[in-house]
């Protein structure tokens, strides 16, 4: 149900607008199988993350998510996954600058 969100290349302009996009998604679909168990809802979130700059990465979650489920027997239904791949995400992705850029931006303009 919704849109999905658009596919993210790794751009960290883009990355806000991805998260929530995702967010949205989600929120529509949360009672849907796939994205009510954590497992699968991480493999759905790295659906939408493709290309070049961001393959290595998704590989790394992959194995990753392989190796809690079937090496350190969490659950799939355990939302530590989710909460952990997120963390993942945010360390990778989000761009620490951006109210540094912002300041940055304003005192040009001065």
């Amino acid at each position: 149900m919704g849109n999905p969100p658009q596919i993210f290349d790794g751009e960290r302009e883009r990355t806000q607008l991805f998260l929530s996009q995702w967010e949205i998604y989600w929120g529509l679909n949360y009672q849907v199988d796939a994205m009510a168990q954590p497992y699968s809802r991480v493999l759905c979130f790295l659906s939408y993350i493709q290309g070049p700059e961001v393959q290595d990465w998704v590989t790394h979650e992959l194995r990753w998510l392989r190796e809690q489920v079937h090496g350190n027997h969490v659950l799939p239904n355990n939302p530590w996954l989710w909460a952990q791949m997120m963390v993942h995400f945010g360390n990778t992705f989000v761009d620490t600058m951006t109210q540094a850029k912002a300041r940055n931006e304003l005192t040009k303009l001065k």
